[in-house]
Protein backbone atom coordinates (compact mmCIF):
# COMPACT_ATOMS: atom_id res chain seq x y z
CA UNK A 1 0.00 0.00 0.00
CA UNK A 2 1.87 3.08 -1.14
CA UNK A 3 2.13 6.05 0.94
CA UNK A 4 0.83 8.15 -2.15
CA UNK A 5 -2.79 7.36 -0.92
CA UNK A 6 -2.62 10.02 1.20
CA UNK A 7 -3.01 12.38 -1.58
CA UNK A 8 -6.49 10.75 -2.44
CA UNK A 9 -7.94 13.18 0.11
CA UNK A 10 -11.16 13.80 -1.89
CA UNK A 11 -12.18 9.86 -1.78
CA UNK A 12 -15.60 8.71 -0.26
CA UNK A 13 -14.77 4.86 -0.98
CA UNK A 14 -12.29 2.42 -1.41
CA UNK A 15 -12.19 -1.26 -1.32
CA UNK A 16 -9.58 -3.33 -1.45
CA UNK A 17 -10.39 -6.42 -0.21
CA UNK A 18 -9.62 -9.95 -1.81
CA UNK A 19 -6.23 -8.84 -3.15
CA UNK A 20 -2.71 -9.92 -2.31
CA UNK A 21 -1.67 -6.80 -0.17
CA UNK A 22 1.17 -7.48 1.99
CA UNK A 23 2.82 -5.13 4.31
CA UNK A 24 1.59 -2.88 7.21
CA UNK A 25 -0.98 -0.54 6.36
CA UNK A 26 0.20 2.98 5.48
CA UNK A 27 -0.41 5.70 7.88
CA UNK A 28 -1.02 7.92 5.11
CA UNK A 29 -4.50 6.23 4.67
CA UNK A 30 -5.62 8.62 7.80
CA UNK A 31 -5.44 11.30 5.26
CA UNK A 32 -8.15 10.11 3.27
CA UNK A 33 -10.59 12.76 5.38
CA UNK A 34 -13.32 12.23 3.03
CA UNK A 35 -13.73 7.98 3.46
CA UNK A 36 -17.21 6.98 4.16
CA UNK A 37 -16.04 3.49 3.70
CA UNK A 38 -12.77 1.41 4.11
CA UNK A 39 -12.06 -2.29 3.37
CA UNK A 40 -8.74 -3.83 3.39
CA UNK A 41 -10.38 -7.70 4.31
CA UNK A 42 -8.93 -10.60 3.15
CA UNK A 43 -5.11 -9.93 2.29
CA UNK A 44 -1.85 -10.47 3.71
CA UNK A 45 -1.29 -7.15 5.81
CA UNK A 46 0.70 -7.06 8.88
CA UNK A 47 1.96 -4.96 11.82
CA UNK A 48 -0.69 -2.62 13.76
CA UNK A 49 -3.69 -1.00 13.13
CA UNK A 50 -2.79 2.85 12.51
CA UNK A 51 -4.08 5.54 15.30
CA UNK A 52 -4.69 7.45 12.35
CA UNK A 53 -7.52 6.08 10.77
CA UNK A 54 -9.44 7.61 14.01
CA UNK A 55 -8.64 10.69 11.91
CA UNK A 56 -11.40 9.31 9.22
CA UNK A 57 -13.81 11.05 11.25
CA UNK A 58 -16.58 11.02 8.46
CA UNK A 59 -16.18 7.12 8.29
CA UNK A 60 -19.89 5.48 8.10
CA UNK A 61 -21.05 2.52 6.85
CA UNK A 62 -18.00 0.07 6.77
CA UNK A 63 -14.31 -0.50 8.43
CA UNK A 64 -13.38 -3.70 7.38
CA UNK A 65 -10.24 -4.57 8.49
CA UNK A 66 -10.43 -8.88 8.66
CA UNK A 67 -9.18 -11.74 7.54
CA UNK A 68 -5.33 -10.24 7.29
CA UNK A 69 -2.19 -10.89 9.96
CA UNK A 70 -2.78 -7.61 11.94
CA UNK A 71 -0.88 -7.70 15.30
CA UNK A 72 -0.66 -5.26 18.36
CA UNK A 73 -3.85 -3.94 20.14
CA UNK A 74 -6.93 -2.41 19.04
CA UNK A 75 -6.20 1.98 18.93
CA UNK A 76 -8.06 3.89 21.27
CA UNK A 77 -8.46 6.01 18.27
CA UNK A 78 -10.92 4.77 16.53
CA UNK A 79 -13.50 5.89 19.18
CA UNK A 80 -13.73 8.99 17.27
CA UNK A 81 -15.56 7.51 14.39
CA UNK A 82 -18.54 8.16 15.69
CA UNK A 83 -20.70 7.86 12.73
CA UNK A 84 -19.50 5.04 12.13
CA UNK A 85 -22.66 1.92 11.74
CA UNK A 86 -20.01 -1.61 11.34
CA UNK A 87 -16.39 -2.28 12.64
CA UNK A 88 -14.73 -5.75 11.22
CA UNK A 89 -11.65 -6.73 13.03
CA UNK A 90 -11.75 -10.37 12.90
CA UNK A 91 -8.97 -13.12 12.36
CA UNK A 92 -6.11 -11.16 12.91
CA UNK A 93 -3.86 -11.15 15.53
CA UNK A 94 -4.68 -8.78 17.71
CA UNK A 95 -3.97 -8.71 21.52
CA UNK A 96 -4.45 -6.43 24.81
CA UNK A 97 -8.44 -5.54 25.96
CA UNK A 98 -10.91 -3.53 23.83
CA UNK A 99 -10.58 0.03 24.85
CA UNK A 100 -13.44 0.63 27.25
CA UNK A 101 -14.28 4.03 24.82
CA UNK A 102 -16.07 2.37 22.36
CA UNK A 103 -18.98 2.42 24.42
CA UNK A 104 -19.33 6.04 23.32
CA UNK A 105 -19.56 5.20 19.48
CA UNK A 106 -23.43 5.54 19.39
CA UNK A 107 -23.72 4.73 15.60
CA UNK A 108 -22.35 1.44 15.83
CA UNK A 109 -24.27 -1.27 15.06
CA UNK A 110 -22.01 -4.35 14.78
CA UNK A 111 -18.87 -4.84 15.71
CA UNK A 112 -16.75 -8.38 15.30
CA UNK A 113 -13.52 -8.75 17.25
CA UNK A 114 -14.07 -12.62 17.10
CA UNK A 115 -10.97 -15.05 16.37
CA UNK A 116 -8.22 -12.60 17.63
CA UNK A 117 -5.99 -12.57 21.44
CA UNK A 118 -7.53 -9.66 23.10
CA UNK A 119 -8.84 -10.06 27.10
CA UNK A 120 -10.20 -8.58 29.20
CA UNK A 121 -13.67 -6.94 29.65
CA UNK A 122 -15.84 -6.05 26.70
CA UNK A 123 -17.74 -2.56 26.94
CA UNK A 124 -20.89 -2.25 27.11
CA UNK A 125 -22.58 -0.43 24.46
CA UNK A 126 -25.82 1.32 24.70
CA UNK A 127 -27.61 0.51 21.70
CA UNK A 128 -29.53 -2.85 22.93
CA UNK A 129 -30.35 -4.00 19.31
CA UNK A 130 -26.48 -4.18 18.71
CA UNK A 131 -24.19 -7.17 17.64
CA UNK A 132 -21.20 -7.61 19.12
CA UNK A 133 -18.87 -10.88 18.10
CA UNK A 134 -16.44 -11.30 20.54
CA UNK A 135 -14.97 -14.91 20.26
CA UNK A 136 -11.54 -14.62 22.40
CA UNK A 137 -11.40 -16.78 25.14
CA UNK A 138 -9.33 -14.06 27.47
CA UNK A 139 -12.56 -11.88 26.85
CA UNK A 140 -14.90 -11.43 29.94
CA UNK A 141 -18.40 -9.86 30.21
CA UNK A 142 -22.19 -9.00 29.89
CA UNK A 143 -22.20 -10.95 26.12
CA UNK A 144 -23.91 -14.27 25.63
CA UNK A 145 -21.14 -16.82 26.27
CA UNK A 146 -18.70 -15.16 28.15
CA UNK A 147 -17.37 -15.56 31.66
CA UNK A 148 -18.44 -12.90 34.15
CA UNK A 149 -15.57 -9.83 34.78
CA UNK A 150 -17.27 -10.11 38.75
CA UNK A 151 -15.43 -13.70 40.13
CA UNK A 152 -12.95 -13.36 41.94
CA UNK A 153 -9.83 -12.13 41.03
CA UNK A 154 -8.18 -12.80 44.21
CA UNK A 155 -9.21 -16.18 44.04
CA UNK A 156 -8.11 -16.49 40.48
CA UNK A 157 -4.49 -14.98 41.79
CA UNK A 158 -4.20 -17.58 44.21
CA UNK A 159 -5.22 -20.50 42.30
CA UNK A 160 -2.86 -19.64 39.69
CA UNK A 161 -0.02 -19.25 42.33
CA UNK A 162 -1.72 -23.18 43.28
CA UNK A 163 -0.69 -24.38 39.96
CA UNK A 164 2.20 -22.80 39.38
CA UNK A 165 3.04 -24.45 42.22
CA UNK A 166 2.34 -27.61 41.65
CA UNK A 167 4.06 -27.62 37.78
CA UNK A 168 7.36 -26.47 39.40
CA UNK A 169 7.28 -29.64 41.99
CA UNK A 170 6.71 -31.60 39.53
CA UNK A 171 9.39 -30.83 37.13
CA UNK A 172 11.73 -30.38 40.09
CA UNK A 173 11.22 -34.06 40.69
CA UNK A 174 11.44 -35.43 37.27
CA UNK A 175 14.87 -33.55 37.09
CA UNK A 176 16.00 -35.01 39.93
CA UNK A 177 15.19 -38.30 38.81
CA UNK A 178 16.80 -37.88 35.57
CA UNK A 179 19.94 -36.83 37.70
CA UNK A 180 19.93 -39.81 39.85
CA UNK A 181 19.49 -41.78 37.03
CA UNK A 182 22.13 -40.62 35.09
CA UNK A 183 24.42 -40.52 38.14
CA UNK A 184 23.71 -44.13 38.81
CA UNK A 185 23.85 -45.48 35.22
CA UNK A 186 27.46 -43.66 35.19
CA UNK A 187 28.98 -45.45 38.35
CA UNK A 188 27.40 -48.81 37.04
CA UNK A 189 29.27 -48.23 33.51
CA UNK A 190 32.59 -47.02 35.06
CA UNK A 191 32.55 -50.10 37.71
CA UNK A 192 31.77 -52.53 34.92
CA UNK A 193 34.60 -50.62 32.70
CA UNK A 194 37.34 -50.93 35.29
CA UNK A 195 36.31 -54.95 35.74
CA UNK A 196 36.74 -55.42 32.80
CA UNK A 197 40.22 -53.76 32.57
CA UNK A 198 41.30 -55.47 35.19
CA UNK A 199 39.76 -58.91 34.19
CA UNK A 200 42.10 -58.43 30.75
CA UNK A 201 45.47 -57.61 32.63
CA UNK A 202 44.82 -60.68 34.57
CA UNK A 203 44.34 -62.92 31.70
CA UNK A 204 46.41 -61.43 29.29
CA UNK A 205 49.41 -60.41 31.28
CA UNK A 206 52.11 -58.52 29.88
CA UNK A 207 50.51 -58.22 26.55
CA UNK A 208 47.24 -56.76 27.81
CA UNK A 209 49.85 -53.70 29.70
CA UNK A 210 49.98 -52.42 26.23
CA UNK A 211 46.08 -51.57 25.92
CA UNK A 212 45.61 -48.74 28.67
CA UNK A 213 42.02 -47.03 28.58
CA UNK A 214 42.22 -43.82 27.34
CA UNK A 215 39.14 -42.93 28.92
CA UNK A 216 36.48 -44.00 26.51
CA UNK A 217 37.17 -47.66 25.01
CA UNK A 218 39.07 -50.28 26.02
CA UNK A 219 40.68 -53.59 24.43
CA UNK A 220 37.76 -55.49 24.00
CA UNK A 221 36.28 -52.30 21.99
CA UNK A 222 39.78 -52.32 19.97
CA UNK A 223 39.54 -56.01 19.35
CA UNK A 224 35.45 -56.13 18.39
CA UNK A 225 36.38 -52.84 15.87
CA UNK A 226 39.04 -54.74 14.00
CA UNK A 227 37.62 -58.32 13.77
CA UNK A 228 40.39 -59.68 15.92
CA UNK A 229 43.11 -58.06 14.05
CA UNK A 230 41.48 -58.88 10.93
CA UNK A 231 43.67 -58.42 7.78
CA UNK A 232 40.67 -56.11 6.16
CA UNK A 233 41.61 -53.78 8.35
CA UNK A 234 45.58 -53.56 8.31
CA UNK A 235 46.56 -50.68 7.08
CA UNK A 236 50.26 -50.84 7.16
CA UNK A 237 53.48 -52.41 8.70
CA UNK A 238 55.78 -51.28 10.38
CA UNK A 239 59.53 -52.16 11.84
CA UNK A 240 57.88 -53.34 15.17
CA UNK A 241 54.31 -54.34 14.45
CA UNK A 242 51.11 -53.83 11.90
CA UNK A 243 48.62 -50.72 12.24
CA UNK A 244 44.63 -51.42 12.07
CA UNK A 245 41.91 -48.66 11.17
CA UNK A 246 39.54 -48.86 14.46
CA UNK A 247 35.92 -47.67 14.04
CA UNK A 248 34.61 -47.64 17.53
CA UNK A 249 31.15 -47.09 18.68
CA UNK A 250 32.03 -44.20 20.01
CA UNK A 251 31.91 -42.88 16.14
CA UNK A 252 35.66 -42.08 16.60
CA UNK A 253 38.03 -43.59 13.85
CA UNK A 254 41.70 -44.99 15.15
CA UNK A 255 44.42 -46.09 13.79
CA UNK A 256 45.98 -49.11 16.37
CA UNK A 257 49.28 -50.36 15.89
CA UNK A 258 49.66 -54.12 17.20
CA UNK A 259 53.18 -54.88 18.30
CA UNK A 260 55.05 -58.14 17.16
CA UNK A 261 55.36 -59.89 20.36
CA UNK A 262 57.62 -62.76 18.60
CA UNK A 263 61.35 -61.65 19.48
CA UNK A 264 63.34 -60.12 22.46
CA UNK A 265 60.36 -60.74 24.91
CA UNK A 266 62.71 -59.75 27.64
CA UNK A 267 63.09 -56.19 26.17
CA UNK A 268 59.30 -55.86 25.84
CA UNK A 269 58.94 -53.29 28.47
CA UNK A 270 61.61 -51.54 27.09
CA UNK A 271 60.36 -51.52 23.32
CA UNK A 272 56.62 -50.86 24.57
CA UNK A 273 56.75 -46.84 24.13
CA UNK A 274 59.92 -46.80 21.98
CA UNK A 275 58.01 -48.47 18.95
CA UNK A 276 56.24 -45.66 18.64
CA UNK A 277 59.09 -43.38 18.88
CA UNK A 278 60.52 -44.01 16.22
CA UNK A 279 57.49 -42.72 14.12
CA UNK A 280 57.07 -39.16 13.46
CA UNK A 281 55.58 -37.63 16.82
CA UNK A 282 53.42 -34.03 15.97
CA UNK A 283 54.48 -32.13 19.74
CA UNK A 284 51.55 -29.11 19.99
CA UNK A 285 53.31 -26.69 21.90
CA UNK A 286 50.86 -24.18 23.99
CA UNK A 287 50.28 -21.98 20.69
CA UNK A 288 49.06 -24.79 19.06
CA UNK A 289 52.00 -24.73 16.34
CA UNK A 290 53.12 -28.14 15.51
CA UNK A 291 56.49 -29.29 16.18
CA UNK A 292 58.30 -32.42 14.02
CA UNK A 293 60.87 -34.74 15.46
CA UNK A 294 62.44 -37.93 15.65
CA UNK A 295 61.65 -40.24 12.81
CA UNK A 296 63.68 -43.13 11.19
CA UNK A 297 64.89 -45.51 13.40
CA UNK A 298 64.65 -47.43 16.56
CA UNK A 299 66.96 -49.25 19.35
CA UNK A 300 66.77 -52.72 19.42
CA UNK A 301 68.31 -53.41 22.42
CA UNK A 302 67.72 -52.09 26.40
CA UNK A 303 69.91 -49.09 27.42
CA UNK A 304 72.33 -50.79 28.86
CA UNK A 305 73.45 -53.00 25.82
CA UNK A 306 74.94 -51.87 22.47
CA UNK A 307 73.51 -48.86 20.61
CA UNK A 308 73.33 -50.21 17.01
CA UNK A 309 70.45 -50.06 15.40
CA UNK A 310 68.45 -51.03 12.78
CA UNK A 311 66.04 -49.02 10.38
CA UNK A 312 62.69 -49.51 11.53
CA UNK A 313 60.76 -46.76 9.47
CA UNK A 314 57.44 -46.52 7.59
CA UNK A 315 58.39 -47.28 4.11
CA UNK A 316 57.89 -43.98 1.71
CA UNK A 317 59.40 -41.74 4.67
CA UNK A 318 62.91 -43.37 4.41
CA UNK A 319 65.80 -42.19 2.42
CA UNK A 320 66.72 -43.85 -0.71
CA UNK A 321 70.25 -44.19 0.21
CA UNK A 322 69.39 -46.58 2.87
CA UNK A 323 68.26 -49.36 0.42
CA UNK A 324 71.76 -50.38 -0.62
CA UNK A 325 73.65 -48.75 2.91
CA UNK A 326 71.77 -50.00 5.61
CA UNK A 327 73.57 -46.82 7.44
CA UNK A 328 71.01 -44.47 9.52
CA UNK A 329 72.62 -40.75 9.67
CA UNK A 330 71.09 -36.93 10.31
CA UNK A 331 70.62 -36.40 6.35
CA UNK A 332 67.92 -39.96 6.63
CA UNK A 333 65.76 -37.83 9.21
CA UNK A 334 66.46 -34.74 6.86
CA UNK A 335 65.00 -36.47 4.16
CA UNK A 336 61.89 -38.13 6.11
CA UNK A 337 61.16 -34.29 7.27
CA UNK A 338 60.78 -32.95 3.79
CA UNK A 339 58.68 -35.99 2.83
CA UNK A 340 56.26 -34.93 5.98
CA UNK A 341 56.21 -31.49 4.57
CA UNK A 342 55.17 -32.18 1.20
CA UNK A 343 52.46 -34.35 3.07
CA UNK A 344 51.19 -31.78 4.82
CA UNK A 345 51.09 -28.86 1.99
CA UNK A 346 49.70 -31.73 -0.34
CA UNK A 347 47.01 -33.14 2.03
CA UNK A 348 48.15 -36.43 0.32
CA UNK A 349 51.66 -38.77 0.33
CA UNK A 350 54.03 -37.43 -2.29
CA UNK A 351 54.57 -40.98 -3.51
CA UNK A 352 56.67 -41.37 -6.80
CA UNK A 353 56.70 -37.32 -7.55
CA UNK A 354 59.90 -36.52 -5.33
CA UNK A 355 61.68 -38.66 -7.67
CA UNK A 356 59.69 -37.45 -10.82
CA UNK A 357 60.14 -33.88 -10.02
CA UNK A 358 64.07 -34.17 -8.61
CA UNK A 359 64.93 -35.75 -12.32
CA UNK A 360 66.48 -34.03 -14.63
CA UNK A 361 64.52 -35.80 -17.60
CA UNK A 362 61.17 -35.12 -16.36
CA UNK A 363 58.64 -32.69 -17.16
CA UNK A 364 56.99 -32.96 -13.61
CA UNK A 365 59.41 -29.84 -12.58
CA UNK A 366 57.06 -27.64 -14.79
CA UNK A 367 54.14 -28.29 -12.31
CA UNK A 368 53.34 -25.15 -11.23
CA UNK A 369 53.51 -24.96 -6.85
CA UNK A 370 49.96 -23.82 -6.47
CA UNK A 371 48.45 -26.91 -8.64
CA UNK A 372 50.10 -29.15 -6.01
CA UNK A 373 48.83 -27.67 -2.67
CA UNK A 374 46.01 -29.47 -0.83
CA UNK A 375 43.02 -28.50 -3.38
CA UNK A 376 40.57 -28.52 -0.44
CA UNK A 377 41.91 -25.57 0.95
CA UNK A 378 41.53 -21.85 -0.10
CA UNK A 379 44.66 -20.86 -1.91
CA UNK A 380 47.14 -18.90 0.07
CA UNK A 381 47.62 -15.29 -0.14
CA UNK A 382 49.50 -12.40 1.45
CA UNK A 383 52.46 -13.59 4.10
CA UNK A 384 50.84 -16.54 3.97
CA UNK A 385 51.68 -17.13 0.25
CA UNK A 386 55.30 -16.41 1.32
CA UNK A 387 55.68 -19.26 3.99
CA UNK A 388 54.22 -21.65 1.66
CA UNK A 389 56.95 -21.20 -0.72
CA UNK A 390 59.53 -21.28 2.08
CA UNK A 391 58.37 -24.40 2.97
CA UNK A 392 57.98 -25.99 -0.59
CA UNK A 393 61.80 -24.86 -1.40
CA UNK A 394 63.16 -26.53 1.92
CA UNK A 395 60.95 -29.87 1.58
CA UNK A 396 62.16 -30.04 -1.86
CA UNK A 397 65.87 -29.20 -0.39
CA UNK A 398 65.60 -32.22 2.28
CA UNK A 399 64.61 -34.61 -0.44
CA UNK A 400 67.58 -34.22 -2.71
CA UNK A 401 68.84 -37.93 -3.94
CA UNK A 402 72.40 -36.87 -2.67
CA UNK A 403 72.35 -37.05 0.86
CA UNK A 404 75.33 -34.46 1.00
CA UNK A 405 73.29 -31.67 -1.12
CA UNK A 406 70.43 -31.70 1.56
CA UNK A 407 70.83 -28.88 4.49
CA UNK A 408 71.01 -29.81 8.06
CA UNK A 409 68.12 -29.52 10.67
CA UNK A 410 69.91 -26.70 11.86
CA UNK A 411 69.39 -24.74 8.87
CA UNK A 412 65.66 -25.76 8.14
CA UNK A 413 64.96 -24.73 11.45
CA UNK A 414 66.91 -21.11 10.92
CA UNK A 415 64.94 -20.78 7.35
CA UNK A 416 61.73 -21.64 9.31
CA UNK A 417 61.94 -19.28 11.61
CA UNK A 418 63.58 -16.06 9.90
CA UNK A 419 63.62 -17.27 5.95
CA UNK A 420 66.07 -14.87 4.35
CA UNK A 421 67.42 -16.84 1.31
CA UNK A 422 63.82 -16.84 -0.29
CA UNK A 423 63.81 -12.75 -0.07
CA UNK A 424 64.20 -12.15 -4.06
CA UNK A 425 61.25 -14.57 -5.02
CA UNK A 426 58.42 -11.84 -5.57
CA UNK A 427 56.88 -13.64 -8.38
CA UNK A 428 52.78 -14.73 -7.36
CA UNK A 429 52.25 -18.20 -6.04
CA UNK A 430 50.29 -18.82 -9.06
CA UNK A 431 53.33 -18.28 -11.91
CA UNK A 432 56.38 -19.81 -9.34
CA UNK A 433 57.05 -23.73 -10.95
CA UNK A 434 58.38 -26.63 -9.00
CA UNK A 435 61.96 -26.44 -11.02
CA UNK A 436 62.44 -23.23 -10.06
CA UNK A 437 62.08 -23.46 -6.09
CA UNK A 438 64.41 -27.14 -6.53
CA UNK A 439 67.23 -25.09 -7.87
CA UNK A 440 66.59 -22.33 -5.46
CA UNK A 441 68.11 -23.15 -2.21
CA UNK A 442 71.34 -23.48 -2.85
CA UNK A 443 72.33 -24.05 1.54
Amino acid sequence: MPPSIGNLSGLQSLDLSRNGLSGSIAEEIGKCVGLLQLSLSSNNLSGIIPTELGNLVQLQSLLDLCNNSLSGEVPQSLNKLTALEKLNVSHNKLSGRIPPTFSSMFSLQSADFSYNGLNGPVPTFRQEDMEVIVENSGLCGDAQGLASCNSNPAGGKKSNKVRIAVITSIVAVVLLVFIVTGIIVMSRKTRQTDEEMKNILEHDGIESMIWEKDGTFTFSDIVKATDDFSEKYCIGRGGFGSVYKAELSTSHTVAVKRLNMSDSSGDIPELNLRSFQNEIRTLTELDYEPRLSDFGTAKLLSSDTSTWTSVAGAYGYMAPELAYTMKVTEKCDVYSFGVVALEVMMGKHPGELISLLLSSSSDEGNYLLKDLLDQRLLPPTGQLAVEIVCVATLALACTRTNPEWRPTMRVVAQELSAPTTLAYLSEELGTISMSKLINSFQK
